[in-house]
């Protein structure tokens, strides 16, 4: 591996390097060896080794697994975290209970959050895009281009940077 040709060389892993490796990991599995092995050298993950482990889970279970041992290690979930955690959410409902608790945690959403929250609204319903714009309009929240792009393809409808309807 990486880390074996790293250490025969004389180099030492720290941190960084252990976070850009679970990054290329395959899967969940692969990226929990890794932080196995990163813990038995004596380092310490941080929030963004959590977060990236979360991005290897198959669902919302998996993923609120990793938050759960973050937690308990004394790491505070940050909004990647949260957004990653979106991510793996399977409906709507579900993403916005993890938006809830983002938001409890005194942690403010963004335009990552919007975009994975709306990839969740089905299709369909408009009425739960309406809804979802207006609470992220009331937090501030300005859309990017990717935000813009992505309500007009998906629900024909056209928005502005502040969330307003065309």
């Amino acid at each position: 591996t990486v880390l074996d040709r790293m250490v025969k060389e004389g180099l030492k892993p720290n941190e960084v390097t252990y976070n850009s490796i679970i990054v290329k990991t395959a899967n969940l599995t692969e990226a929990n060896t890794v932080l196995d092995r990163m813990v038995k050298e004596g380092l310490k993950p941080n929030e963004v080794t959590y977060s990236s482990i979360i991005v290897k889970t198959a669902n919302l279970a998996e993923a609120n697994t990793v938050l759960d041992r973050m937690v308990k290690e004394g790491l505070k979930p940050n909004e990647v975290t949260y957004n990653s955690i979106i991510v793996k959410t399977a409906n709507l409902a579900e993403a916005n209970t993890v938006l809830d608790r983002m938001v409890k945690e005194g942690l403010k959403p963004d335009a990552h959050t919007l975009s994975s929250v709306i990839k969740k609204i089905p299709q369909t319903d408009n009425e739960s895009l309406k809804t979802i714009l207006k609470n992220f309009q009331q937090r501030r929240v300005k859309a990017d281009i990717f935000v813009i792009k992505q309500v007009t393809t998906k629900f024909n409808i056209a928005i502005d940077r502040n969330l307003n309807f065309l």
